[in-house]
């Protein structure tokens, strides 16, 4: 769905330093992190106060490829970056804009939403991609330094944020840095303490109105997992217990059947399982049952349950050590890609003797129809002795339904990656990537067959905008029935992430509004009517004497037909926009 908004304007040129940018090169050798993200560090001297309003990067992610470029400072007396690659409390955070890629050794812009002054003296910087490859140079002896009469720059070293955290949710300096490298771009400038705003366009908050076949709550703490999860279940209840199709997945309080009552089925899990490259108490075992399990998309006489809490309908273990390099580490895309049908309570454990780790047992319950999985004080690895977790996974052949149950749970973890909790299901096969999901909410999701999966009501816009400029707004993932609007804006009054429609019984979940229904572009709120994929045609004129120098705030809404009238209504993410002649 795509939306032409005209803006003509004065064409008035901002005054930069003659001296800026200041330019290193565009000539990759190298890149890191496959679209994930990385950090490219180097040193400069700042010789007078000066302050960046635009980063241009290079990249060789897909052309168009959205991403995010931030810009780090050391803090205080460090002077340099080196020392500092791993330890997130040396930076401090000074400016970060949207990216979109341009191609690989081409500049890829990001202009800074709040331009960054930089005080003099030396320190260390890195510029941080998110979503987008780094391309880079290996540093040579005659590559590493540039300057200014304002900046003396000196190259450097790249190190990725991922890929364990591909979701960007931790601190971007995970280590592992590669020395020299050179970062390869131009740091926009103008001398003192301002400058003015470039132009930019960053997609604000999220979407909704998807509908997803997975479910995942992803819990980085263990501490946080301990209070979460311990004594809650989940159910996930099919549609129809004979050919399910898709689940219902419910939340609530539940306990773990008493572990002393299960016979341990094929010996207990331990280090002499099937085990799998990477530490020794990792691996699978094959549990034949005692009637057919049938689940979304078949039916099975086994099922592989997996040391790190994994059950699933075949091997998974193949893919997830290709996707990782092992498969104790809880991985988002692991999750969505595994090629079998799993439910997961993804976490590194260890079962190992050496640590007492505790032991895994499957009971096929015949007297009941139903396959009990424990995890009976399993340890977290490499924590040792002394810090055992509970949980348990029934599947019950008779109706279908899963059930999750959490009992005690440990509160430390390794202190690093595999620490995490990583709850959910998967149908196998690739699914789109769900909104999160919350294992307190009191609410039951609805899952969908992998075949209707719908991703939630995205609005993009294919260029900056730039005075005098043409922009194209498209609009994707539209419900086949209902009438969408796309509203243009020049305020958005409402709260990160924004007001929640389905407060005053306007929307569905996750609704939110971004704009101001009030401050209408040139007195009009209303742009473009969609239906379905496809042009609109040429939409919003208006002249740079009322966008010059403007914030716009644009989104799309689609009044969804259910049978009775036209609401509930589903938004997209907002864009926000700063129309600038540079």
């Amino acid at each position: 769905m795509k939306a032409l908004t005209t803006l003509v304007g004065l064409g008035l040129a901002a005054a930069l330093s003659a001296q800026s940018p200041l330019t290193t090169i565009f000539a990759a050798n190298a890149s890191l992190n496959n679209n994930g993200g990385a950090a490219l560090f180097f040193n400069m001297t700042v010789n007078t106060p000066i302050t960046i309003n635009r980063i241009d990067v290079n990249s060789n992610s897909a052309v168009g490829q959205a991403g995010r470029v931030e810009l780090y400072v050391t803090n205080g007396a460090i002077t340099q970056f080196s020392g500092s690659e791993t330890t997130p409390a040396n930076w401090t955070l000074l400016g970060s804009g949207p990216v979109v890629a341009a191609g690989l050794n081409l500049p890829s812009i990001a202009c800074l939403t709040q331009p960054a002054t930089l005080a003099t003296g030396p320190r260390g910087y890195a510029v941080v991609y998110r979503g987008l490859s780094a391309a880079y140079t290996v540093g040579t002896a005659t590559n590493l330094n540039y300057s200014t009469a304002e900046l003396s720059f000196t190259a450097g070293a790249a190190a990725g944020i991922g890929p364990w955290y591909p979701d960007g949710l931790t601190a971007p300096f995970l280590g592992g840095a590669n020395n020299p490298r050179v970062f390869n771009g131009a740091l926009h400038y103008v001398v003192g303490s301002s400058a003015p705003v470039c132009s930019y366009s960053d997609r604000y908050s999220t979407g909704c109105g998807g509908e997803w076949a997975s479910w995942f709550d992803l819990i980085e703490d263990p501490a946080v997992a301990s209070t979460t999860l311990a004594g809650r279940q989940l159910l996930f209840i099919p549609d129809n217990p004979g050919t399910p199709t898709t689940y219902t997945v419910v939340k609530g309080a539940g306990t773990i059947l008493p572990s002393a009552g299960h016979p341990v089925l094929n010996g207990t899990f331990a280090t002499t399982i099937l085990a799998s490259p990477g530490p020794d108490d990792d691996g699978q075992v094959a549990v034949p049952i005692s009637a057919p399990f049938f689940f979304p998309g078949g039916s099975t006489s086994s099922l592989i349950v997996h040391t790190n809490g994994m059950v699933s309908t075949g091997s998974n273990l193949a893919f997830l050590d290709t996707l990782a390099g092992d498969d104790w580490a809880p991985l988002v895309p692991g999750l969505l890609q595994a090629p079998a049908t799993a439910w997961y309570s993804w976490h590194d454990y260890d079962a190992s003797t050496a640590t007492g780790g505790g032991q895994i047992k499957a009971f096929d319950d015949v007297a009941n129809s139903q396959l009990i999985v424990t995890w009976d004080a399993v340890e977290s690895y490499p924590a040792g002795a002394g810090n055992p977790s509970t949980l348990q996974m029934v599947f019950n052949y008779a109706t279908g339904t899963v059930t999750i149950a959490w009992g005690t749970m440990a509160a430390v973890g390794a202190g690093g990656n595999g620490d995490e909790h990583l709850i959910g299901y998967s149908p196998g096969g690739v699914a789109l990537r769900p909104f999160e999901g919350d294992v307190t909410s009191a609410l039951p999701d609805t899952l969908v067959p992998l075949a209707v999966e719908r991703a939630d009501l995205l609005l993009t816009s294919d260029a900056r905008p730039i005075d005098p400029t043409t922009i194209q707004y498209t609009i994707d993932n539209v419900p086949p029935i209902g009438i969408g609007v796309l509203f243009f804006a020049t305020s958005n009054p409402n709260p990160f992430p924004g007001t929640d429609l389905g407060l005053f019984g306007l929307g569905k979940p996750r609704c939110l509004l971004n704009y101001n229904i009030g401050a209408y572009v040139d007195g009009f709120g209303l742009g473009f009517f969609f239906v379905a994929d496809g042009v609109v045609g040429p939409g919003l004129n208006t002249t740079a004497a009322a966008l010059l120098g403007a914030e716009l705030w644009v989104q799309a809404a689609h009044l969804l037909s259910d049978g009775v009238n036209l609401f509930p209504v589903s938004t997209s993410n907002a864009i926000h926009q700063f129309v600038s002649n540079v």
